[in-house]
């Protein structure tokens, strides 16, 4: 319902889109089921566009512009015509969850070291974990198998790791029998970047009325 009464209280669209939009009432709740695992259908296709499935599910153009679409780019970092709609479906699943926090905007009033770093370190040494900065690691694999992790010289072994680099790097995290992961280095370095800018402003004056200010269409999404 807090879904819903977002749209009725967006001004940039008719009654006759608010409704359309209600069409995507079905899809949201295949998609919550098939996060709980409580359901075999899907709520979107493989390999299917967020354009390509709002398309299918008969969204108007204009609701479309201005909900959609921002909705979508604010989520995934990638415009409708490009983005996984089976993610999206899930987004949706999750911001139209019993609980209206999921769709809340949060803004850090400390730096995002302060926010995550901190602690995530001090919860990963609390239990006996250790966190090493500036120390280039690499995967190696063997026997169709995670072997161990390389780190300056030393080598550790793992039965399983998490690879979380930016895309264009796997290559260079992974090593010795890469036949099992196929050609994942190469089709993650061809994946096309899609950077997220933001511009900081101090100004000696408040220049907005409104404190969140969406501007659907144009180079910049958002200003707050």
């Amino acid at each position: 319902w807090h879904l819903a009464a977002g749209l009725v209280e967006l001004e940039a669209i008719g009654w006759a889109d608010r409704i359309s939009a209600a069409g995507m009432a079905g899809p949201i709740r295949i998609a919550r089921r098939q996060a709980r695992g409580t359901t075999a259908l899907q709520a979107a296709s493989p390999g299917e566009t967020v354009a390509q499935w709002l398309d299918r599910h008969g969204q108007s153009p204009r609701v479309c512009e201005m909900f959609w679409e921002p909705l979508a780019l604010a989520t995934l970092n990638q415009p409708a015509s490009v983005a996984a709609a089976p993610i999206f479906a899930r987004v949706l699943g999750e911001l139209a969850g019993g609980d209206r926090r999921a769709a809340a905007l949060a803004w850090s009033t400390v730096p995002l070291s302060e926010l995550y770093v901190g602690p995530a370190t001090r919860f990963v040494e609390g239990r006996g974990g250790a966190v090493r900065t500036s120390a280039p690691a690499r995967v190696r694999l063997a026997k169709g198998r995670v072997a161990a992790v390389d780190v300056r010289g030393e080598r550790m072994e793992a039965g399983a790791v998490i690879v979380a680099v930016p895309w264009h790097a796997i290559g260079a995290a992974i090593g010795g029998e890469i036949e099992p992961i196929g050609d994942l280095a190469v089709r993650a370095e061809r994946a096309a970047a899609s950077p997220i800018v933001t511009v900081n402003l101090w100004l000696d004056r408040i220049i907005l009325d409104v404190p969140f200010l969406g501007l659907p269409g144009r180079a910049m999404q958002w200003v707050f």
